[in-house]
């Protein structure tokens, strides 16, 4: 095939279109690809040849829907490519290798047909694309590969609700990301998934998550608080080093494993928040070399979406949110009907939520009910409009109506 055409249309009758070996060795000057052919499923980059790979003219591509199949290095190195379409016929990258569109440095817009069923996004799929600022993954992802997106310029990013696993690195030197949800599914997070995510400011760590790898979190300068949910038993080693705009820290007594440097270099004076006792035992005793810190006993922690009140027995911080001073073992009705609230911390040595403890609380979306609680009280979350799932742990043994 000639290196001379700069626009290539394939309709062919190809079972397979192979970028790279004998059939297209030299696709160098193609700087626009689109074939129509009705019966090639796989795109593949065979050994040896260039094909795709390394191509710096092509600018765009539009994958036909009768593609299944995307192999590793399929794109790998094209520099110019801005564009790219990918069909919901497409139900699996090669994920062993990855490295689809590594360092495709000026992709900007990636777009995931409507009715994806893509499983996974594999190892490196996006490592080093410099241009690409938002993304949508399809649902079905069930899980996002190492480095993933490493070296992007996301901005913002929406993780799907079937993710369970996050690999190593896949989001670092992210440093345009400013906030992130993590789904209820996440069971694991590799080291170093969000390192040098400098304007990272909020995250939401889920009530499924086991542990905070090494260096999870490393110099996410822009974070000013972090809740750690009752799931977590262990944080990594230098997981939180290089914090400096970190000023709370809300850390459960389940954390039993603090690895070495874990919070080192954080905030002039953080405040560490604990239903574990601030005296004695091993979270007392891992965070008493921090300088200037302030240990903190609470096990019901809230967050407002404005300024957060401060009634009697509570303490506000960093603007919007609220501690008890202490431990509670009933929640009180003291914020029913209060609309600003958003979230509720629980942690272990609450036994009771009140009769409408939270009931009118419409701005609620979210709350973490201990294993400690056996009850819930008359309307406790009644008219919570903004609720949309609760995760109630088998110790509840008593419910009242109208919840």
């Amino acid at each position: 095939m000639s290196d001379n055409y700069t626009t290539v249309v394939y309709d062919a009758a190809l079972t397979d279109l192979f970028f790279g070996g004998i059939q297209y060795e030299r696709t160098s000057d193609i700087s626009t690809f689109t074939y129509h052919s009705t019966s090639v499923h796989t795109i593949i980059r065979e050994g040896g040849g260039s094909g795709f790979c390394e191509n710096t003219h092509l600018l765009s591509i539009n994958i036909s829907n009768t593609v299944t199949f995307i192999s590793c290095f399929a794109f790998y190195g094209c520099t110019n490519l801005t564009s790219v379409f990918i069909p919901n016929s497409v139900t699996s990258f090669d994920r062993y290798s990855g490295q689809h569109f590594f360092r495709c440095y000026k992709l900007s817009s990636v777009i995931f047909e409507s009715g994806s069923s893509l499983p996974n996004l594999p190892n490196q799929v996006f490592f080093e694309c410099y241009s690409l600022t938002s993304i949508i993954i399809p649902s079905s992802v069930t899980s996002i590969g190492d480095q993933t997106f490493q070296n992007c310029s996301l901005t913002s990013i929406t993780i799907p609700s079937l993710v369970t696993s996050i690999g190593y690195s896949a989001f670092q030197n992210c440093t345009g990301l400013t906030s992130i949800t993590l789904p209820s599914l996440v069971t694991s997070i590799g080291y170093s998934a969000f390192q040098n995510c400098t304007s990272l400011t909020s995250i939401t760590i889920p009530n499924s998550l086991k542990s905070i790898s090494n260096q999870t979190f490393q110099n996410c300068s822009g974070l000013t608080s972090i809740i750690i949910p009752s799931s977590v038993t262990s944080i990594g080693s230098l997981a939180f080093v290089g914090c400096t705009g970190l000023t709370s820290i809300i850390i459960p007594d389940s954390v039993i494993t603090i690895g070495v440097s874990a919070f080192y270099n954080i905030s002039g004076s953080p405040t560490f928040i604990t239903n574990a006792s601030t005296t004695s035992g091993y979270i007392y005793s891992q965070l008493t070399g921090i300088s200037g810190r302030t240990l903190v006993q609470s096990n019901f922690i809230l967050q407002f979406s404005g300024t957060a009140p401060t009634p009697t027995g509570y303490t506000s911080f960093n603007t919007n949110w609220l501690y008890y001073n202490g431990l509670i073992t009933t929640i009180p009705t003291i914020f029913q009907n209060n609309t600003t609230l958003i979230n509720a911390v629980l942690y272990n040595g609450i036994t009771s939520i009140g009769i409408y403890a939270f009931d009118g609380c419409t701005g609620l979306t979210s709350i973490t009910i201990p294993s400690s609680v056996t009850s819930i009280g008359y309307g406790g979350f009644f008219s919570c409009s903004a609720l949309k799932t609760i995760t109630i742990p088998n110790s509840v043994t008593s419910i009242g109506d109208g919840i």
